[in-house]
């Protein structure tokens, strides 16, 4: 949820470095998003994030969702190479390049979800 709602994000972020876990912050969060989405059904509201978690998207402070490409060119052709070579697997690939598995299916071997 973080990586599509900036206003999530502040949220966790804002609860983690005051100290809470993890856990504890994305537990906050989730019990946030679900009060919010009560709200929104009882009182006939379209959700709205900036509404939700209290900020302007058009301020100085706001971020976007911005996604840059998880593996720039050259290391593209490097994980092609690595899972060229015998016995090497997608996931030590993955770990070599600190990426999921599923950027590497995506992004080196361009196999997407159905």
């Amino acid at each position: 949820m973080t990586n599509h709602s900036p206003g999530a994000e502040m949220y966790y972020r804002r609860h983690r470095t005051a100290g809470d876990a993890h856990a504890t912050a994305l537990r906050k969060l989730g019990r946030k998003i679900l009060l919010c989405l009560y709200h929104c059904m009882v009182s006939g509201t379209p959700y709205d994030d900036a509404v939700a978690f209290g900020y302007d998207p058009a301020g100085a402070n706001a971020r976007g969702v911005r996604r840059g490409k998880p593996l720039d060119e050259e290391q593209i052709v490097r994980a092609q190479d690595m899972l060229r070579a015998p016995g090497v697997t997608v996931t030590e690939t993955a770990q070599a390049f600190g990426v999921s598995r599923q950027t590497i299916y995506r992004h080196v071997l361009d196999r997407h979800r159905a």
